[in-house]
């Protein structure tokens, strides 16, 4: 319920919701592992529902999540809303499934880019990027 009264109170241009854990759990978007997440690394059904259901009715543009430790990005069928997996960014032994995302967002775009190492330790470059228009806007 509070979700839903902050979204509706929110006059912004973009809204972007920030949670623990995924709605969707999806593979690393490059190291296509692991394949498929237990079922504590994600939202339970019935509660997943309602909740992408509330983002959807109140104009959200993103969910940002990170509990499974790998970066992805995932829009359900028919669905207006993107789910970003953040991945982690600690270093270390898991080095590989770092990433750094960097948001940044005007009145007609919104623009995720994601840096991550994918060829050695500590080299970051550009892997992913999206952009969002808002409705009307020209591209």
């Amino acid at each position: 319920k509070w979700l839903e009264r902050d979204l509706q109170a929110s006059r912004k241009p973009w809204k972007l919701v920030f949670g623990h854990l995924p709605a969707f759990p999806q593979p690393d978007r490059d190291w296509k592992e692991p394949e498929e997440e237990p079922e504590e690394h994600h939202l339970p059904s019935r509660k997943r529902e309602r909740f992408w259901t509330v983002l959807e009715e109140r104009g959200v543009a993103a969910y940002l999540c990170a509990d499974t430790h790998r970066y992805s990005r995932f829009r359900p069928a028919g669905s207006r809303v993107w789910q970003i997996d953040t991945a982690q960014a600690r270093g270390g032994k898991s080095w590989k499934f770092d990433a750094f995302l960097i948001v940044t967002a005007d009145a007609r775009t919104l623009r995720f880019d994601v840096y991550r190492n994918l060829k050695e330790e500590g080299k970051f470059e550009i892997t992913d990027t999206l952009t969002l228009q808002a409705p009307g806007a020209a591209p």
